[in-house]
């Protein structure tokens, strides 16, 4: 008898397991249903101006928090996107180059609009993320073909998302002439066989002018006397274009500049040590590894000093990171591994 019903016990909880466990997928799948629904509500392209200038509003607030030293940068591309954004129907396609030196925050920046003005950013389908020698046949016999890819991942996009986003980034490292099979699609044309792209973002990420930047910069601090704060895009814009047009890259000799189609040549200074220490302290918190200082991060990283001979005396002695911020994450997590290597739980962060 004890053997009996200790067998109808077991069965008991067989039983119960199996409809607890029957239930769970029913509810699981019902709210895993809801949830692919919601996605595919969230993904989907449905423009309101109004909503448009809140993102843009909010990415302005984020970029001042994880961006540092390109006051003129954000400023530029802030203003770009409020004129772009504001009404449904744009004049054209808006057009960005960021240029300027490795690490001063150009892809950050890209992939901050990406997650501001679409749901997952550069995941969502209405994005649509180039990097110049992974994307493109570096074959310059190959020009055609790079050109049809081209077009045809444009309209394509354009189909589904009458605002979608472009990011080309390594353009520095492209064969010249495939960009301008943009051309047509990023004019004043009010339709191309029946359709309207004037509502396209476009941004172009290029080490190209780092040098004449950084130059620049500092001739300006230091012979002109002009405070950082104070640069401006007339300080650069020029001279940018020109150099894009004749140095070697996707922009070379481009119909893109000739035909003046990119509204912004946005420059990235270079940055100087309080900025490094402000890209640490940013990574320390993100990554939770307090126990680290921003100021022992920066004192690793490579620097070209000024020094009082040469910039006067208001301004004192100068450093400018000859790679921005671009190893700070890297020093950010060796220290952290070493520190838990110490405590003897390598790993942990």
């Amino acid at each position: 008898m004890a053997s009996s019903r200790r067998f109808d016990i077991g069965c008991g909880w067989v039983m119960w397991t199996v409809i607890l466990g029957v239930a769970c997928m029913f509810v699981d799948q019902r709210y895993f249903n809801m949830w692919q629904q919601w996605k595919q509500e969230s993904l989907k392209c449905v423009y309101n101006p109004q909503e448009a200038l809140a993102r843009v509003h909010n990415l302005s607030t984020n970029l001042q928090k994880q961006v540092f030293g390109q006051h003129l940068a954000l400023k530029i591309v802030t203003n770009a996107l409020y004129a772009h954004h504001k009404t449904d129907k744009p004049h054209k396609a808006l057009v960005m180059s960021f240029h300027g030196p490795q690490g001063t925050g150009k892809t950050l920046v890209s992939q901050l609009i990406a997650e501001h003005m679409f749901q997952d950013g550069l995941d969502n389908p209405h994005v649509q993320f180039f990097i110049g020698p992974k994307h493109f046949l570096l074959d310059p016999d190959k020009l055609v073909e790079n050109q049809a890819y081209l077009i045809s991942r444009l309209e394509t996009a354009r189909k589904t998302c009458s605002r979608a986003l472009f990011i080309f980034d390594e353009i520095d490292k492209m064969p010249g002439e495939i960009l301008d099979a943009l051309v047509p699609y990023v004019d004043h044309h009010r339709s191309i066989d029946g359709t309207d792209y004037r509502g396209l973002t476009l941004i172009f990420l290029t080490n190209t002018g780092g040098p004449l930047i950084k130059k620049a910069t500092i001739a300006l601090m230091v012979n002109d006397r002009v405070k950082r704060e104070d640069i401006s895009l007339e300080h650069f814009s020029e001279s940018i274009a020109k150099n894009a047009f004749t140095e070697k890259g996707g922009l070379c000799k481009s119909d893109m500049i000739w035909k003046s189609l990119i509204d912004y040549y946005v420059p990235f200074l270079p940055l100087e040590k309080e900025h490094i220490e402000a890209c640490a302290k940013r990574d320390i918190v993100e990554s939770n590894t307090l126990f680290i200082t921003p100021e022992k991060v920066a004192a690793k990283v490579d620097y070209t000093t000024y020094n009082q001979l040469e910039w006067n005396t208001q301004h004192g002695t100068r450093k400018f990171a000859n790679d921005g911020c671009k190893a700070v994450r890297a020093l950010v997590n060796f220290y952290a591994e070493e520190y838990y290597a110490l405590q003897g739980n390598p790993g942990t962060g």
